[in-house]
């Protein structure tokens, strides 16, 4: 709230704010009356007051406000005027009154005030004061009105409207707002009075600015000037009596006194000022538009005021006032203007009237009214009218000069239409007038009227309108320079107002007007129309004068000239041809306007149209010019051919005769001109008049008279073809074709009956067609000449296309052409022009041409699609047949072909119902396009939007589908690849661009098929369309050679999705058409019959089940196939669409009958295919997918639907049909039963018989789903599939009992399982099934144990017991990972105890008396029976494992009930397994080892890889899975029994004890022992497998066979976890005593880093090589020279003085382990994030960092670690890749970089607490642990938990690389993220690390008296305190928050006997230690002590470093120059040479 500029210094005595100033109001006195006696600045009496006493403390309030006002700061004022508003509302009448004289002299100068909120503030204070004194203000209403009166008219409105608010407020009602008027009308004038004599420097202070003060004095005038307007009408306008007016609020009397009163007031002001010329000139426009108004109200109230002896200087200043440029102030201008010249006539008589007036009048009118058109343009005419005509001669002259200004100054496009029209109706009312009222100024004049009249048309009309319509010029002068409006947008203005006026000419509108942004520019041609419509306009009003004659005589000329001039250079010049073109359109008009009920009046034809035709056909003959003959076309078309009447009069000879005949329309006489004439001329010549000249013909033709002459033109045009075959006159077929077009394009616009203007349309009927037609159209379609532009412009008409580029119609008649029907609409067909027999010929020809071209592929399935196009009818395309030599012009003929049938598409379904041919047209066009590389990946239109299946959807879809990639991503077409087969050979590579028009062709027709189009064929057409299509696609996947299988699959599936949208109508077309695709061939399918529905009975299986038969490999291939095109077909279309042959999804709700016992399998519905289901189920594998990926996951929604529903029966069926497969595979395969399915992988290596193996894959599926498969289905399907209680063995028929144990393996875990504390359970319906499986189980008990005892089956009795058996254990589920978890497992599931009895008796049998007894019979047996060996192998694998298996369910469900005797069988059943396990996998490992040793030691060398490879593959394949299966049950059994030892209770006490007396302990160590071996001897195998001459690929081999048995590894690592580190070293060391491999480290890095790893191995690796003493073998193998790579020990390397030394401080890493760390960044860098290559990486790192924290920091094996890591610079790239999984945000630091960074943290908790986590404790193992599955959750935290690592153990390696970022976004983020969680912990344990350095024992050896140390946490400040005899110093070293990135700050803060020189040698010697220590600040410290000491001793320090103690190895200077005897650091010393390349001495130059 400063001062204003110019305002003098406030005084020190007075107040400097508001509140000062009435703290300073002691009394009312001081407060009442200020200095000199005023109250503010109202000067009040000394007096005693009327009471005899001062002001009371409410006036003292008021007047101090009062004072406020006067302040010259606005806000002090708006809270002055604020708190005087509420005082007035709150104080009573009489207490307001005593301030009204101060309120008065204040309001006076508040309401000039230069602040809008002041004068608004100032009336609504008035508002209120009026309000509460009423009539008190009478007294003060003389001084107050006037500025009252003025402040009604202030130009803000919210100031006006305040100002009347209060103003109507004080006087309510009209009467008395009157009176008080009136009252006051001699003060207001006064007041005005004095406004208007103030200047600005009169009006303000002097200290105001001369901005402020300028329009303070032009707002104060303009309101006086209106207020004066106003008072005007008011007191004089209103106060008026007559007849018609209204009578007066007011008495006559003072009516009268008033108006005398205000006019000698208002008159006197008027002469004072000059009438106000002054402020016409004036430069604000404010001031001028009030000054108009003031005049006005002069003018039309109180005319006296001018004086005759005034007009001189008072007209140039009212009517000179065209030079008013602001657009705001025209219109107060033009009612001053207008009321002027209608009171005042005489003043156009003024001498200034032609010098000042109409020179600026036609300036207005040339600068288009400066912006006003909108407002001038109506004022116009009635100005014209009012000029006197005696004053204005030469009126031609000037009436000339008004309408050539006014056209001059037309508005330019950029206004929009709204300026044009307006202009164009002014103009033409104002030329209208002038010659209608000619004879007033004639007669003016003494003039003749028709020569006035002449010359307006003439001058106005032709040479202005006319000229700049067509865009010339004329000879004749006229008065202005006219600017031809069609050339230009702009107005031809030449002033810069212009466009200011443009810019403001929003404001002169108003609120109605459209403003400019608003307004869209117009054309050229919306001019061109709206002038053309002008003219004619103006021509029609004055048709009925005759006083045209001479316009039209001009006119013609001018016209003829322009067709002469476009006939000389119609080839370069296009101004001409719209010329021409706006001719034609101005008599399209003329003759619209001029027409009545269709006929065209004759004046017309005879004044304008004949006369021109006749002057210009002869020209147009002998020029040529195509615009001109179209000129001629559209005229006849318009107004007939009667236009040449005259032409056929003067050039018919015969007809001579009859010359003067006056009729003019006989038809005979201008039939032959046409013959002669006309066709002759039009027709013989193809050039580039053709289209023109048959635009002319047919425009002939299109009159009644003339339509029987059809067939004559035709004639004459076809008998110029020729009479050869194989070829045609190119120039006859071009007239052809071009008529044709035009025939296509305007002969179904009017019809054959308009002959004139408003006759009917007609579209293209029959009455066009011709046998001659027909006949030129076969043979030029059959032809080889079809590829020329002619015959295809022929071939393409004639079948109904549309030529692509036609002319657009640019006039009124032409745009009538007819619609023809795009492809794909619902219009009707169209009609040809030849008949329907030669229309499907041609159609043929094409069919044939577009075959031709498949022949030319090399794809077996594409040369044979056109076979599939014959039949009857087409026989001839069995024998077509296409030669090579003709390759180019097959391929031009097709691409032709192509091109007609895609402008032709709508000629085929009008043939639809009668041919063929249209369907195969369609089908060819689909081949194609399918045999075109490139397109046929490209989806047609109408299919773009599902042809590509988002992946994302597909996820979150009820089917679970997931697409392939290849379909989702697909390349964008290069035409220049899109070459087929013939071509990249280099004979043929002149063809390139032939097959690319053809590209292009196929392209353009696949743009115009539709859907909607193709469904618009009969039903019959569409199936021969489908069986075509369908038989090609069969075709395609069948082709070996097309492609690979997966890209033929998914090529193939969205070409058959086309066919679906295509050409299907309705679910049974599209499953007609699916049938049809899927129907059985040689090999499809393999494994099930395809029904036929007619043969289907109720209660039969949809599936009738046969043996497979034998296919060979090319077969099985086919068959993979297709099976791989049928998955790919269910993700393209709709799985619901192929397998249940609907669309409809199905029924969410789940409405289960539990009680019901048995599904219903009668036939569920023809439309389902199971059959292809299980056919897929059983393929299982194919091409790109697998079943478990697509069907399982289907089938598994099936089950959330009703059971009634046809969904759930395809599922029901399904799973019966694999029911019965299995049993029917078990019958046929005897071996199956010597094969148990559980307890493997599911891999269908391990599960040959695929009915089986589909079966449990599904069911698997089906009761791992969340929700859908409830428990109720699991028991209906075992009731319905699996037992049957009809029978003695409980077992239903369809369910053979060689599957039953694989079946019961997986419903029994659901069956068994206790229900939930939440589930809701019917008490009947559980008892009655608990009872149901008890006694099924409990029969199959019996039965097992009835039969002989497992170690008693031979060969003989064929193991009757072993299946029995399997069901038995099959019957008790079990937890495959053995421990706690399996005796939990065991305890949830429901086992009643007569079950659990039956169990152990079953058990017990097996080592009973009995089983010992058959034991005895059996060898006896086996002794006399051939191949005993080969049958004790396999006996004792079928027995062992079954009964492993056995024994297993026993221990989890019957342990409790053991004995010594059955611990004692259980346990030495499980040694006996555990030792074979261990023998038979060593055997393996040393049998791999061989394979690799025999393989490398081969001879040929190029024989090894196959070698090692096939040989390793044989030893997998040899390998059994029984005996697989027997290692697994037994670590399964063994991890069981070890978590038995964790089970408390009273219970299990017994048990445990019976266990222990049976040698438990024993045996536990013996096997945990061979489990441990087992984990060593696959990481043996796989580790020799690695060091192979193949190695990946044998490792593979290895890999794969081991994740087979999943399980059996899982069970491994879960044991050897538990193992103790002396277990663990104990069997390394035995696996390297062994001696077979590389050893056990390299066996667990085997494991560790396999390319196909296993989850637990790898984590079980990890934690053997990070514990005890193996993590100090599992990273280095000791130091190695560089020289002969001799091993040394860990102690340093001292007094090499050899050159060979220099390297001696580099570690060995293991190779495993190097390799692996020591990737090159563009390996690891671009890799995924969750890849394995990633994984290995990070996994290598953790073990490398994990062995840095357990080594000293002074050990020498730490030192050349940390070099190992300095010299190789891999830090780096580590360091990058954590930061790519570690999620940062990069924009803190910016503005809200808190919040920001705040959010980034919540990002990054994860990795955050893990680099906290590892600083703290040196470990990753925590992250390692979890990171299986691997997943980017994972990852993240273990990137997080290395960068921790990496900062405690590495820091001047991550400082080095920090340093090195150029991203600063990324620095300032890592810095932020270290501060906030890593710093922290890293500092806390340097400062811990100091003070333990300090308290330590050992710090004799750090001498106090010498040196010390000292910690600051708060300040992160150490300090070093070193005394050495009389020197001494102290070094604070200063450690940064984001500790350890940046450097530490380090500066001597006392110093004492130490050179300055040296001390900065040492300080910097202090800094290189703490930047490249790789450890503890107190270790870097101690380390420059003893650096210094070893200086204080006499020994020089190294040249290249300047330090005695090597920062990095802490060795002494120790190689020395023979030469100068300096000495050096070996590790600098190498650096030097390696850097520069040289061996010299660094110092002496010499050969070191």
């Amino acid at each position: 709230m400063g001062r204003n500029k110019g305002d003098p210094a406030r005084s020190k005595a007075r107040p400097s704010s508001s509140s000062f100033a009435a703290s300073l109001l002691q009394t009312p006195v001081a407060s009442a009356v200020g200095f000199g006696g005023y109250v503010g600045s109202a000067r009040v009496e000394t007096g005693p007051s009327p009471d005899g006493e001062l002001l009371t403390d409410v006036d003292g309030e008021a007047s101090l406000h009062l004072k406020r006002l006067s302040k010259k700061d606005s806000t002090t004022k708006m809270k002055a005027l604020a708190a005087l508003t509420a005082l007035f509302k709150d104080r009573p009448a009489a207490e307001l009154s005593t301030l009204l004289p101060s309120w008065v002299f204040e309001y006076k100068r508040l309401v000039q005030d230069s602040s809008r909120q002041v004068r608004e503030s100032s009336h609504i204070a008035m508002t209120a004061l009026v309000n509460s004194v009423g009539r008190g203000i009478a007294p003060h209403l003389r001084s107050l009105m006037g500025p009252w009166w003025v402040a009604q008219f202030d130009p803000s409105r919210e100031v006006s409207e305040a100002a009347k608010c209060s103003f109507q407020t004080a006087f309510i009602g009209q009467k008395k707002r009157l009176e008080a008027l009136i009252y006051c009308a001699n003060e207001i004038f006064i007041h005005l009075d004095e406004n208007l004599k103030s200047t600005p420097q009169t009006i303000s202070d002097k200290a105001t600015p001369i901005e402020e003060a300028t329009e303070k004095h032009e707002r104060v005038v303009s309101c006086s000037l209106l207020a004066m307007a106003a008072i005007i009408d008011v007191l004089v306008g209103s106060l008026k009596t007559g007849p018609g007016r209204l009578d007066s609020p007011v008495d006559v009397d003072v009516a009268a006194k008033t108006r005398v009163l205000v006019t000698e007031a208002a008159t006197k002001l008027c002469w004072n000022h000059k009438y106000i010329r002054d402020y016409l000139k004036s430069k604000s426009s404010r001031i001028r538009s009030a000054a108009y108004q003031a005049l006005r109200a002069y003018i039309q109230h109180i005319p006296e005021v001018f004086k005759d002896s005034d007009m001189e200087s008072v007209v140039p200043s009212i009517l000179g006032t065209f030079s008013e440029k602001d657009t705001g102030c025209h219109q107060p201008m033009w009612d001053m203007i207008l009321l002027f010249a209608r009171n005042f006539p005489q003043a156009w008589g003024v001498s200034s009237v032609k010098k000042v007036v109409f020179p600026r009048l036609f300036g207005y009118l040339r600068h288009s009214c400066y912006g006003s058109e909108l407002l001038s343009y109506p004022s116009l005419l009635p100005f014209l009218s009012l000029i006197p005509p005696e004053h204005v001669i030469p009126s031609q002259a000037f009436i000339l000069e008004f309408l050539s200004s006014f056209w001059r100054g037309r508005p330019g496009p950029q206004l929009g239409s709204t300026y044009w029209s307006a202009h164009l109706k002014a103009l033409q009312e104002c030329l209208i007038w002038a010659v209608k009222n000619a004879k007033r100024f004639a007669d003016a004049e003494g003039s003749n009227v028709s020569d006035l009249q002449v010359a307006l048309i003439d001058g106005v009309l032709l040479k202005l309108l006319w000229c700049d319509y067509i865009g010339t010029s004329t000879s004749h002068a006229v008065p202005v320079t006219s600017t031809p409006m069609v050339t230009s947008h702009e107005a031809p203005v030449d002033s810069t107002e212009s466009s200011q006026t443009h810019l403001s000419r929003t404001a002169a509108e108003g609120s109605g007007a459209e403003s400019l942004s608003s307004k869209s520019a117009i054309t050229n041609e919306d001019f061109s129309k709206d002038l053309c419509s002008c003219i004619v306009d103006i021509i029609q009003s004055l048709s009925e004068h005759e006083l045209l004659a001479s316009f039209w005589t001009e006119f013609q000329d001018i016209c003829l000239k322009i067709v002469e001039e476009a006939g000389r250079r119609w080839q370069s010049s296009r101004e001409n041809d719209r010329r021409l073109l706006h001719i034609a359109e101005f008599f399209v008009v003329l003759g619209i306007k001029t027409s009545k009920n269709g006929t065209v009046n004759r004046w017309v034809l005879t004044s304008a149209v004949r006369p021109f035709v006749c002057k210009a056909f002869p020209n147009i003959k002998i020029l040529g010019d195509p615009e001109s003959i179209r000129l001629l076309a559209k005229l006849t078309s318009i107004y007939g051919p009667t236009i040449f009447n005259e032409l056929g009069i003067s050039s018919t000879k015969e007809l001579e005769s009859e010359v003067r005949d006056q009729d003019f329309k006989d038809h005979e006489r201008m039939l032959q001109y046409f013959k002669e004439g006309i066709v002759p001329w039009c027709l013989d010549g193809d050039d580039e008049l053709s289209e023109a000249k048959a635009e002319l013909v047919l425009a002939f033709i299109q009159s009644p008279k003339f339509q029987e002459e059809w067939d004559f033109v035709v004639a004459h045009v076809t008998g110029g073809l020729g009479d050869t075959e194989k070829s045609v006159d190119l120039k006859s077929v071009g007239v052809l074709s071009t008529l044709l077009e035009k025939v296509s394009e305007i002969g179904g616009v009017t019809s054959r009956n308009q002959g004139v203007v408003g006759g009917e349309k007609d579209t293209l009927s029959e009455w066009w067609k011709s046998p001659r037609i027909d006949n030129a159209a076969l043979r030029v379609a059959s032809s080889d000449q079809l590829s020329h532009p002619a015959c295809y412009r022929l071939v393409r008409s004639v079948l109904g296309g549309m030529r692509s580029d036609a002319r657009v119609p640019s006039t009124a008649f032409n745009k009538a052409t007819v619609q023809i029907e795009t492809p794909g609409s619902n219009c009707q067909s169209v009609t040809l022009i030849v008949s329907d027999n030669a229309a499907k010929q041609i159609l043929q020809i094409l069919l044939m041409r577009i075959l031709s071209v498949l022949a030319l592929s090399d794809s077996l399935w594409v040369k044979s699609v056109p076979s599939r196009f014959v039949d009857s009818q087409d026989s001839e395309l069995l024998t077509f047949s296409v030669d090579q030599n003709r390759t180019e012009e097959v391929l031009e003929l097709a691409a032709t072909a192509v091109r007609v049938v895609r402008e032709g598409l709508q000629c085929l379904r009008s043939l639809d119902r009668d041919s063929t041919v249209s369907g195969k047209l369609v089908a060819a066009l689909f081949c194609l396009r399918w045999g075109c590389p490139k397109l046929a990946d490209t989806p047609l239109s109408g299919n773009d939007s599902d042809s590509e299946v988002d992946s994302e959807e597909d996820e979150g879809s009820e089917d679970g589908f997931l697409l392939d990639e290849e379909i989702v991503q697909r390349s964008p077409v290069n035409i220049l690849d899109e070459v087929p087969g013939p071509v990249p050979d280099e004979t043929s590579g002149e063809l390139q661009q032939e097959w690319i028009d053809l590209m292009e062709s196929v392209r353009d027709m696949r743009l115009e098929l539709s859907p909607l189009f193709c469904k618009s064929f009969s039903p019959l057409t569409r199936f021969r369309v489908r069986q075509i299509l369908i038989h090609c696609l069969r075709d395609a996947v069948f082709d070996a050679n097309f492609e690979t299988p997966h890209r033929v699959a998914v090529k193939v599936a969205a070409w058959a999705k086309e066919v679906v949208t295509f050409t299907c109508e309705g679910p049974g077309e599209v499953s007609d058409a699916l049938d049809m695709l899927l129907a059985s061939g040689d090999c499809w399918p393999q494994w099930v019959d395809v029904p036929s529905l007619l043969q289907i009975k109720p209660g039969q299986n949809l599936v009738a089940r046969k043996v497979p038969h034998e296919l060979q490999d090319s077969q099985t291939r086919r068959h993979e196939r297709f099976a791989s095109f049928v998955d790919l077909l269910c993700r393209t279309l709709s799985p619901r669409e192929v397998y249940l042959g609907s669309s409809a999804p199905p029924d969410p709700e789940v409405n289960q009958d539990e009680t019901k016992s048995i599904i219903d399998l009668e036939l569920c519905s023809q439309s389902c295919r199971t059959w292809l289901v299980v056919e897929l189920l059983c393929t299982w594998e194919w091409p790109g997918g697998t079943a478990s990926q697509s069907v399982i996951p289907l089938l598994c929604s099936l089950s959330r639907t009703k059971r009634e529903s046809t969904d759930f029966h395809l599922l029901w069926n399904v799973i019966e049909t694999l029911f019965v497969g299995a049993s029917n595979a078990c019958n046929r395969d005897s071996s199956s039963e010597n094969r148990s399915f559980t307890g493997f992988e599911d891999d269908k290596k391990s599960m040959d018989e695929p009915f089986l193996r589909a079966l449990l894959k599904l069911l698997k599926g089906l009761l791992e789903m969340e929700d859908g498969w409830s428990k109720a289905d699991t028991r209906l399907l075992f009731r319905q599939f699996v037992t049957n209680q009809d029978v003695v063995t409980f077992v239903s028929p369809i369910c053979d009992i060689r599957i039953l144990p694989s079946v019961l393996s997986v419903l029994m875990p659901t069956l068994r399982r206790k229900p939930g504390s939440v589930e809701k359970i019917d008490s009947s319906v559980e008892e009655e099934w608990h009872s149901l499986l008890k006694t099924a189980v409990s029969e199959w008990l019996l039965l097992a144990m009835s039969a002989t005892p497992l170690v008693a089956c031979d060969e003989y009795s064929k193991y009757s017991g072993v299946m029995w058996i399997r069901v038995a254990v099959a019957c008790f589920p079990q937890n495959a990972a053995g421990g706690v978890s399996a005796m939990a497992s065991a305890f949830a599931m429901q086992v009643s105890p007569e079950e659990k009895a039956l169990l152990l008796s079953l058990l017990q049998k097996q080592f009973s008396r009995e089983a010992i007894a058959a034991v005895a019979g059996s060898a006896a047996i086996r002794r006399n029976a051939p191949d005993q060996g080969v049958f004790d192998k396999k006996r004792k694998q079928v027995v062992e494992g079954n009964l492993a298996k056995l024994v297993a369910a026993a221990i989890a469900y019957c342990w409790l009930s053991f004995g010594v005797e059955e611990w004692e069988f259980v346990l030495g059943r499980l040694r006996t397994w555990m030792e074979e396990a261990v023998v038979d996998a060593e055997e393996f490992a040393e049998n791999v080892v061989h394979i690799v040793k025999e393989t490398a030691e081969s001879s040929k060398m190029e024989l090894q890889n196959d070698l090692a490879v096939v040989g390793l593959e044989n030893l997998v394949s040899e390998k059994d899975i029984v005996s697989t299966e027997l290692s697994s049950t037994a670590v399964s059994v063994f991890s069981l029994l070890r978590g038995l030892e964790h089970l408390e209770g009273a219970e299990s006490t017994d048990a445990i004890t019976h266990m222990q007396t049976a040698n438990w302990k024993n045996i536990e160590m013996r096997a945990l022992e061979d489990v441990l071996r087992l984990l060593l001897a696959i990481g043996l195998a796989e580790s020799a497998a690695a060091n192979s001459e193949v190695g990946e690929k044998a490792r593979s081999v290895i890999a794969s066979w081991r994740k087979l048995q999943g399980q059996l590894w899982d069970n491994v690592a879960d044991v050897a976890l538990s193992a103790s580190n002396q277990a663990r070293e104990a069997s390394i060391r035995a696996v390297d005593l062994w001696g077979v491999g590389t050893g056990a480290i390299s066996a667990l890095y085997a494991l560790l880093f396999s390319p196909q790893p296993t989850m637990s191995l790898q984590w079980v690796a990890y934690n053997f090589l990070t514990s005890g003493q193996v993590l100090q073998m599992a990273i280095t193998c000791g130091v190695v020279s560089s020289g002969e790579g001799d091993v040394k020990g860990e102690e340093d390397v001292a007094g090499d003085e050899s050159q060979e030394a220099l390297t001696s401080t580099v570690a060995q890493i293991r190779p495993e382990l190097s390799s692996v760390i020591g990737a090159s960044p563009s390996a690891i860098l671009v890799q995924p994030l969750t890849s394995p290559l990633r994984v290995r990486y990070l996994l290598g790192w953790s073990l490398f960092l994990t062995r840095l924290p357990s080594l000293a920091a002074s050990s020498s094996t730490r030192e050349r670690l940390v070099q190992y890591v300095q010299d190789s610079d891999i830090s780096a790239t580590l360091l990058d890749c954590l930061f790519q999984h570690i999620p940062l945000d990069q924009n803190v630091g910016g503005p809200g970089s808190r919040r920001k960074h705040l959010g980034a943290a919540t990002k990054t908790s994860s990795a955050a607490a893990a680099a906290t986590r590892a600083a703290a404790t040196g470990s990753v193992a925590f992250a390692v642990e979890g990171l299986w599955p691997v997943q980017k959750e994972g990852l993240v935290t273990l990137a997080g938990a290395i960068y921790g690592l990496m900062l405690l153990v590495l820091p001047a390696c991550v400082r080095i690389w920090f340093t090195g970022l150029r991203d600063k976004a990324m620095a300032s983020a890592i810095e932020i993220f270290t501060t906030t969680y890593c710093s922290p912990q890293l500092l806390s344990d340097e400062f811990a690390q100091v003070q333990a350095s300090t308290s330590r024992p050992q710090g004799a050896a750090l001498d106090e008296d010498e040196f010390s140390i000292r910690a600051n946490r708060s300040s992160r400040e150490v300090t070093a305190i070193y005394k050495k005899e009389e020197a001494g110093m102290d070094i604070v070293i200063k450690m940064p928050p984001c500790y350890p990135l940046r450097a530490v700050g380090v500066e001597c803060t006392r110093r004492m006997g130490i050179d300055e020189h040296l001390l900065r040698k040492w300080i910097l010697s202090m800094a290189s230690f703490l930047r490249n220590q790789n450890g503890a600040v107190s270790e870097a410290v101690q380390m420059w002590k003893r650096n210094v000491d070893r200086e204080f001793e006499g020994v020089e320090p190294c040249p290249i470093c300047y330090s005695i103690i090597h920062t990095s190895n802490h060795s002494l200077p120790k190689l020395a120059c023979k030469t100068c005897r300096n000495k050096f650091h070996s590790a600098c010393l190498y650096k030097w040479f390696s850097t520069s390349h040289q061996s010299t001495c660094p110092l002496c130059k010499t050969p070191f």
